[in-house]
């Protein structure tokens, strides 16, 4: 369950984040002192790329999770569930 949360989590903020990044450009676009610079366009790739890498990050430990939980459903029940997901 806190990786399927983790999972949304990361997909929702990649979806917000540049959504909200271009909102505040378009907002301040309509100033005349308005500049776009190299700064505000680095904010945004490393914003996008850090939270896809977390999402790929989600989806790979799920997926081992699930492989974990078939392969080897003795050793899946014994261990300790919450401290594998942390």
């Amino acid at each position: 369950e806190f990786l399927l949360c983790m999972l949304a989590a990361t997909h929702m903020l990649n979806v917000a984040v540049p959504i909200a990044t271009y909102s505040v450009v378009q907002l301040r676009r309509q100033r005349p002192d308005f500049e776009w610079n190299e700064g505000l366009c680095k904010v945004f790739v490393s914003t996008f790329y850090t939270l896809t890498l977390a999402t790929c990050f989600s989806v790979t430990s799920l997926s081992y999770h699930r492989m974990w939980m078939v392969c080897w459903p003795v050793n899946y029940r014994l261990s300790n569930a919450k401290k594998q997901a942390v």
